[in-house]
C-alpha cells in the first residue's frame, strides 16, 4: 500500500514539530531536513493549520507548532484528509465474486482505518526514537571497530 506525497509530507511536519515541542519551527527548516519543497509544503502547513493540527505564527520570527499533544493526534485524521480513499459497499451483484470480493475489500478497509485511529503522532514519535536509538547504537560499535 502506498501514500500519496502530500500525505507523506503532512506526516513527516507533524513528527517534525513534534519533534521539537518547546518552539517554533519554520517551513524552510523542515523544507531543509526533510528534502520537501518549500511551497508545497507551505500548501501542507496551511491544510494542516485548517485542520487544528498545527498553530502559525506569521511574520518574522514566526513558525509553527502542534496545536494539541502529540498523544491527542490520531493518524486517520491526517490520512483521512489527504488521501482518497474510497470503498465499495455494493453487495448486490448477480456475477460469481459480486458478493465475495467487496465483503473482503469492506473488511480490509474497516480494519485498516480502525488502525489508524488506534494510532497517535506520539505512537509515530516514539517508533522514529527507537529506530534512531539504534541506529545509534549501530553507529557507535562500528566507529569503536
Amino acid at each position: 500500500m502506498r501514500i500519496n506525497v502530500s500525505t507523506d509530507y503532512a506526516i513527516r511536519t507533524l513528527l517534525f514539530a513534534g519533534t521539537h515541542p518547546s518552539r517554533l519551527v519554520t517551513v524552510k527548516e523542515v523544507a531543509e531536513a526533510q528534502r520537501i519543497s518549500e511551497n508545497h509544503l507551505m500548501k501542507i502547513v496551511w491544510i494542516l493549520s485548517k485542520l487544528d493540527l498545527l498553530h502559525t505564527i506569521c511574520g518574522r520570527g514566526g513558525g509553527f507548532k502542534l496545536a494539541k499533544p502529540a498523544t491527542q493526534i490520531k493518524v486517520s485524521e491526517v490520512v483521512l484528509q489527504f488521501e482518497k480513499m474510497t470503498h465499495s459497499t455494493d453487495a448486490e451483484r448477480s456475477y460469481i465474486g459480486g458478493y465475495a470480493i467487496p465483503y473482503v475489500m469492506d473488511k480490509a478497509y474497516s480494519l485498516f482505518i480502525d488502525s489508524l485511529h488506534s494510532t497517535t503522532l506520539n505512537d509515530l514519535l516514539i517508533i522514529e526514537s527507537q529506530k534512531n536509538n539504534k541506529n545509534d547504537v549501530y553507529e557507535k560499535s562500528r566507529s569503536r571497530t
